[in-house]
């Protein structure tokens, strides 16, 4: 492809890139891991160009009421295991809900 990827640790809440900078912002399996997912959404919708896409690749709380409560039920053993809660039980549902709450039309 021509391309050199150029890797960088950064704070997905506050990227250090100018506005409309991408064609394309790709985020997988990461958001139950930053504080503020609602703002890091925001922050791949500020450097991405008009017209651009928002790629997202998430696991989610489960839509079925008997896995959300097996969900649920497991949520005590990942705050001991990791010190924090499961990414299934965070408020985020869906990314589209996440996306769309963050001003876009995804």
């Amino acid at each position: 492809m021509g391309h050199r990827p150029d890797l960088r640790v950064g704070d997905a809440q506050a990227l250090e890139f100018a506005d409309e900078r991408f064609d394309c912002v790709v985020c997988t399996i990461a958001l139950c891991t930053i504080p503020d997912d609602r703002k890091a959404i925001s922050e791949m919708w500020r450097v991405l160009r008009e017209g651009g896409r928002l790629l997202l690749l998430e696991h989610v709380r489960s839509p079925l009421q008997i896995v959300r409560w097996i969900e649920q039920l497991m949520d005590p053993l990942a705050v001991r295991t990791r010190g924090t809660t499961s990414c299934a039980t965070r408020s985020i549902t869906s990314p589209r809900s996440a996306s769309r709450s963050s001003g876009s039309n995804a």
